[in-house]
């Protein structure tokens, strides 16, 4: 049976407020505070809420030779060049990609994922925002019966093949790395929350170091403030006025990390003597920065042709039940923050 899409309406009913904050807050206009914008998300996840409509009827539509991709972000990541192997393969086999934004949040990638489907895109690779609230979409992609790649990071318990890597391994080596190097008072600066996959499995890579040297994580040292380069300046600022300054921060990704060392040398604190600095993914900017950061080299080519390889694979032959996952290696880069 055919379920009644949610409305704009029914959110504001459940949240108390006007059609039009709902509105504003949904699409992230001005007007809404933080707190009332963050109650009426999480009431439209709740409630299924998808901005599309006419979206069950997908399994008989005619194949467009169309790819979506979706991510999360675009700047100062590995999603460009994950996007090039991804555009590369599917281009050698006559086949389009779409690659769409969803500015980490999952009210986007509601909007982004049924536009795409409307599109009549026949497969999708797609990088969660987070690792759960994603039932009704969940529900969607099932009736629509399109196949679908995670990539870079996964929703447990969702039936679909995945191309990862191992971000807990990564993180510890990295962590263990530094403790190598004679630090002891290490800091870690995290997502702004732990639902995504890769903020939940760097976090607890960071945390097993520690567990495996014994050494118990101060908690005013452990911050979830972002993943761009401005999160990573006000963390840095947060670590500096505290009454116990660092001597290693390890960074969720390499904006942050840029951001930190941009902070540290502001205030004449010279890397690594006064701190060692580590990012996570080996982008350009962290060779090309004042101080080379160290960090974990995600193979950003490889997850990206993997992704496509199965997403093809799915596409043109018949459909098996077991679902893949492959986990792409991933290397220490040791430059100069850390030597």
């Amino acid at each position: 049976m055919k379920r009644k899409p949610v409305s704009l309406q029914d959110i504001a009913d459940a949240c108390g407020v006007s059609l039009m904050t709902v509105s504003r807050a949904i699409h992230g206009k001005f007007g809404v505070s933080p707190d009332v914008q963050r109650k009426i998300v999480a009431c439209a996840e709740e409630m299924g809420y998808i901005p599309s409509r006419d979206l069950y009827q997908l399994s008989d539509a005619k194949p467009t030779m169309t790819i979506g991709f979706v991510i999360p972000h675009l700047a100062d990541t590995i999603f460009p060049a994950m996007f090039e192997a991804i555009e590369s393969f599917f281009a050698e086999r006559g086949w389009r990609v779409m690659m769409c934004c969803s500015h980490n949040s999952t009210i986007s990638e509601y909007r982004v994922i049924s536009s795409l489907l409307q599109l009549g895109v026949d497969g999708l690779l797609w990088c969660p925002v987070a690792m759960d609230g994603y039932t009704h979409l969940r529900e969607l992609l099932t009736q629509s019966h399109k196949p679908l790649v995670f990539v870079d990071r996964r929703v447990p318990g969702f039936a679909a093949d995945a191309v990862i890597v191992d971000d807990r391994a990564a993180m510890q080596r990295l962590v263990e790395h530094v403790l190598s190097r004679g630090a002891g008072r290490i800091a870690y600066l995290g997502a702004a929350s732990d639902r995504s996959w890769t903020a939940r499995e760097r976090k607890a890579g960071f945390l097993a170091a520690l567990s495996a040297a014994r050494l118990t994580p101060d908690e005013t040292l452990v911050r979830n403030v972002g993943s761009d380069i401005a999160s990573g300046i006000r963390g840095a600022c947060e670590l500096l006025d505290g009454a116990k300054r660092p001597d290693a921060i390890c960074c969720y990704n390499d904006p942050l990390a840029l951001g930190v060392e941009k902070e540290l040398l502001s205030h004449k604190i010279k890397i690594p003597n006064d701190c060692l600095l580590t990012g996570f993914s080996d982008t350009l900017m962290t060779e090309l920065a004042a101080v080379p950061i160290t960090t974990a080299r995600q193979d950003a080519t490889a997850l990206g042709r993997e992704a496509a390889r199965l997403l093809y694979r799915r596409l043109v032959s018949k459909p098996a039940k077991t679902r893949v996952t492959k986990v792409i290696p991933t290397t220490l880069t040791i430059r100069a923050s850390t030597r």
